[in-house]
């Protein structure tokens, strides 16, 4: 996998994008909090922080995958976590088939390619994922990386919840 191209400025400024667009859609008080912030000048910089602010305030996973076979190209430490690692350089060039959600790995990565190919996010996502526990309950929401109005990537975002708050929110979503 080419690294460099996904830390070159238009991939890092098209996540910094899906991440801000996810954000304030689904989690809009961290969105203002996170606004009112002083933002460092290096956008690789801007990233992480987004990155790891909303792992530490509200424990949200966040993931992107580079368009190269949707490989993940990077992630925080809660969702390397999820994914069996320390590290969340441990999952860099991994795919969803080697991750312990295999089980879903089909289902994510025709999500990822709706998102992609309509350039369009797709949030609030409710689903069931296994783990090496057993299974989880997720609120996952999905934006297109775009470079130059060109779709490079794919970031991710989700948080744990139980099995009612689902429920609860399925219906709410319904009607």
């Amino acid at each position: 996998m080419d690294h460099a191209r996904h830390t070159d400025v238009g991939f890092v400024r098209g996540a910094i994008e899906a991440f801000d667009l996810i954000l304030e859609h689904v989690w809009g008080h961290l969105a203002r909090e996170l606004e009112a912030k002083k933002r460092p000048n290096d956008l690789v910089q801007v990233l992480q922080e987004r990155v790891e602010f909303v792992g530490e305030r509200q424990s949200i996973r966040v993931f992107w995958k580079s368009t190269e076979a949707l490989r993940y190209a990077g992630c925080n430490r809660l969702f390397a976590e999820d994914g069996g690692r320390e590290h969340p350089f441990e999952l860099v060039g991994l795919q969803d088939y080697d991750m312990p959600w295999r089980l879903q790995a089909a289902k994510y990565r025709h999500d990822d390619l709706a998102v992609y190919f309509s350039g369009k996010p797709k949030l609030g996502i409710l689903e069931c994922q296994s783990n090496s526990h057993g299974f989880v309950y997720l609120d996952t929401s999905k934006a297109p990386i775009l470079v130059d109005g060109d779709p490079m990537g794919i970031l991710g975002m989700y948080e744990l919840i139980d099995q009612q708050t689902s429920a609860a929110r399925a219906k709410e979503r319904e009607g």
